[in-house]
């Protein structure tokens, strides 16, 4: 059932997210949840396979819950992956193994898990593996005897004899810590998934093993998934010998204390269809998925474009009632009709009867959603006819604020005390009439703002289009001066609804304000087209305002659209934005303004127009600072000129201007322009026979202090190199590499890591420590790889090719040098 995965990419992000952490060493137990129905095996399965194909390592083994005998099965669902990691892929565990690729590993990998079960785990020999059996397996896998055969032999006879005349047995806390130690040691050697379905049916050993494993693979390469049925769990347990009674399921008080020790493990597949535990963008996105999942299912074959499925996504919200009704109700209409293949859709009217019940699904009008259909509005206005005068105007008010409203904004609007109004919303318009829902709490200068949301959107979309134009405009001035006067100062994430408000409300003072702060909030964030979305309409906003907005702001607002078209690669329109900039500049006698302008477009030019263009530019920039004395100008200009005479090959001109640059910097004691005209002077005079130790040790000085964790890696990656490679402190040198990696994992950055896990594999190379050199260097490549810097994959071909032929690797280091 393909079409089940289809809009289930978050999910999947989700869990290869989690797998990803698991990889590096940061092992844990989460958990996929949703009733009958939803998906819970098929989606992990999915996942599975994805990441089989992903990693040429991995292990995965699923073991289930069964429903007829799970409660009273002991470890049912571990025996069976354990079973499975142990080579036993055959009959009724094959399932087990997700795929073929995977049953092949799982069989070559008994060799070791054989003999890790026999040292750490010996206990668990046959009550969770059959002992002949797996005898068995390993000999034929090593096609005769090994010396640990006759020992597994003899452990097997062991625990046949014990459990035949009922002797012994092993505490529960014994067959936890070996279970524990044999999936440890067995994820040093491989990367493991565990998938545990049905945990709901799952006995109380294996639920209480699952607690001991979750507290304990942190530091393991092992990612534990569970499923099970929320409803199942509510419900509770009836204990043995019980007559109609119920008890905690034992899977609760274990849920909850993983999620407390691990924070949010739960992908919960019901929050896909359901509105609840969703907001925002992301409610958006589930909606367009799910709807899109259920036109393929229920209407295939059909050709209905994004545009329409997302316009049937945005009036529904994913809300399976909603969107089997509209898709019905376009179907009366004539919109959705099952045209004959190889028929035009322009050729048959939409409620003709040759469209038949074969042929291909098809909307032959251009769809329009804006009016709601009879059917679905029907059904709202209903619904909405139940309310009284007071609460249609509280929603009203709320359907104006969004999808998503504040019970302080409507109370201030309508005049009414918080309290009455809350209790209006909680105990009619939520529990009785059920159009709304609490979402919580958030807590603000001093005071608890109460969030609820819409139940679904039909509803709030509803009340708005019944305003009309005045009522409109005057209802999101309001609510816009609520929502300002609540959030004081502290507008962050608020930009774009405070500008949509004004807008919306004809207050384009306002609007012009939040708009510029919302673009500034998405640019600070790289959402590039969206932070030029903001500024084009800030300009046009500032258009009607004419002489009343400051032209320093017109001056920022070009600036930062050829800034933000600048990153996006546009630079054909970027160009004129600037242009604009520099006029509004001049007009304003901004030196500062003129000379970044300049700057910024010298190095803007210089890469598609060549380096003298972008030198032109500086050259001018230069010339405006110097005439003005604006000194950090002119050490901005300098460092710029510096960096193009650099690619042009003019190193003793770029040493000289950077040196001017680092002189005034001095005499600034500017330290961020300091460490900008020393990187820049490093890469220009730099001799790769000694470094230039000091020079890096002070710009790794002023990183520090100035907090610029990104400006770090290079320098502590530099450093690093020139110890190593030319004094042979090799100690100092693995710590400056051990803080950039961690710093750029920390930060999220990949350019340079490439680079640093190759300076770490070249300085165990240099140690003799070939096995870690190699390991480190092909992480280093595969990541360059990743990432497509053909430099970082070059210098990791090298580091390669110098491990393998210390290993006499000759055939693979010559391949090496040839794609380095």
């Amino acid at each position: 059932m393909d079409e089940v995965f289809v809009g289930r990419e978050a999910e999947i992000a989700r869990l290869e997210q989690f797998l990803d952490d698991a990889i590096a060493g940061h092992g844990q137990v989460i958990f996929v949840t949703g009733e009958a129905g939803a998906g819970k095996t098929a989606l992990v399965r999915h996942f599975a396979r994805r990441a089989l194909a992903r990693y040429d390592d991995l292990l995965v083994a699923l073991g289930e819950a069964d429903a007829q005998t799970g409660v009273g099965d002991a470890y049912l669902p571990f025996r069976e992956v354990l079973r499975l990691l142990t080579g036993d892929v055959e009959g009724q565990l094959a399932e087990g193994a997700i795929s073929a690729e995977n049953t092949g590993r799982l069989r070559e990998f008994v060799g070791v898990s054989a003999k890790i079960l026999l040292d750490l785990g010996p206990d668990l020999i046959e009550f969770f593996v059959p002992g002949m059996a797996l005898a068995a397996r390993v000999g034929t896998f090593f096609a005769g005897r090994v010396g640990w055969l006759d020992r597994l032999e003899r452990q097997v006879q062991d625990a046949q004899a014990m459990s035949f005349n009922g002797s012994g047995g092993v505490e529960q806390e014994h067959i936890f810590e070996q279970y524990t130690n044999v999936l440890e040691t067995l994820a040093s050697y491989r990367p493991i998934v565990l998938i545990l379905d049905d945990l709901q049916w799952a006995d109380a050993a294996s639920i209480n093993l699952l607690f001991r494993l979750g507290r304990r693979i942190g530091d393991s390469r092992i990612l534990i998934i569970g499923t099970y049925r929320p409803n199942d769990v509510a419900l509770g347990r009836s204990p043995a010998g019980s007559r109609g009674e119920t008890e905690r399921h034992p899977l609760e008080p274990v849920l909850n204390e993983l999620k407390r020790y691990a924070g949010d493990i739960e992908i919960r597949l019901d929050d896909t269809l359901d509105a609840t535990g969703a907001h925002g963008e992301e409610r958006e996105r589930r909606a367009y998925e799910f709807v899109a999942a259920y036109i393929d299912a229920a209407y295939s074959p059909h050709n209905l474009d994004e545009r329409t499925i997302r316009l049937i996504a945005e009036r529904t919200q994913g809300h399976p009632l909603f969107t089997i009704e509209l898709l019905r109700s376009m179907e009366e209409r004539g919109w959705l009709t099952r045209q004959p293949s190889g028929v035009s859709t322009r050729l048959l009217a939409p409620s003709s009867p040759a469209a038949g019940t074969d042929g291909v699904w098809t909307c032959p009008l251009k769809l329009d959603l804006d009016a709601l259909p009879p059917r679905m509005e029907a059904v709202v206005a209903e619904r909405i006819s139940r309310l009284t005068d007071e609460q249609r105007r509280i929603l009203t008010v709320a359907s104006v604020e969004g999808d998503e409203f504040t019970a302080q904004v409507i109370a201030q609007v309508e005049g009414l005390s918080e309290l009455a109004l809350v209790q209006i919303l909680e105990e009619e318009l939520q529990k009785r009439h059920q159009l709304v829902q609490e979402l919580g709490l958030k807590r603000l200068n001093g005071q608890m703002l109460f969030l609820y949301q819409f139940r679904h959107r039909p509803f709030q979309q509803y009340l708005y289009d019944q305003l009309g134009m005045a009522q409109r405009l005057l209802l999101h001035n309001a609510v816009g001066e609520a929502l300002e006067s609540l959030y004081g100062d502290d507008i962050h994430n608020l930009e774009v609804a405070l500008a949509h408000h004004f807008l919306m409300g004809g207050n384009d003072a306002k609007a012009l304000k939040y708009l510029v702060a919302a673009g500034d909030h998405a640019w600070s964030h790289h959402a590039n087209h969206e932070a030029l979305s903001h500024y084009t309409k800030a300009l046009e906003v500032a258009g009607r305002l004419g002489d009343a907005v400051d032209p320093e702001v017109i001056q920022m607002l070009h600036t930062h659209r050829a800034q933000v078209q600048g990153w996006l690669g546009h630079v054909d329109e970027a160009v004129p934005e600037y242009e604009r900039a520099l006029a509004v500049a001049r007009e304003r006698d901004d030196v500062e303004g003129q000379v970044q302008c300049l700057n910024r477009m010298g190095a803007l030019l210089a890469g598609p127009r060549g380096f003298n263009e972008g030198i032109r530019h500086v050259q001018q920039a230069l010339e405006i600072a110097r005439k003005a004395g604006d000194k950090r100008g002119i050490i901005d200009s300098l460092n710029c000129l510096g960096n193009f005479q650099a690619n042009l090959g003019a190193l003793d001109e770029a040493a000289a201007s950077h040196e001017e640059a680092l002189t005034l910097a001095r005499e600034l004691n500017d330290e961020r322009r300091i460490a900008d005209s020393l990187d820049g002077l490093r890469l220009v005079r730099y001799d790769e026979r000694t470094g230039d130790t000091m020079l890096l040790t002070e710009v790794i000085d002023i990183r520090r202090r100035l907090g610029d964790e990104k400006g770090l890696l290079d320098p502590l990656t530099a450093l690093a190199n020139t110890l190593a490679r030319f004094e042979g402190k090799y100690d100092q040198a693995e710590q400056l590499l051990d803080e950039a990696l961690e710093i750029s994992r920390r930060i999220g950055e990949r350019t340079t890591r490439p680079w640093i896990l190759a300076m770490q594999a070249e300085v165990l190379w240099r140690r003799g420590q070939l096995g870690e050199a190699y390991a480190r260097a092909s992480q280093a490549l595969d990541l360059a790889q990743r990432i497509e810097h053909e430099e970082w994959m070059a210098v990791s071909h090298m580091t390669l090719s110098m491990v393998n032929l210390v290993l006499y690797r000759y055939d693979q280091a010559e391949e090496h040098v040839a794609l380095g």
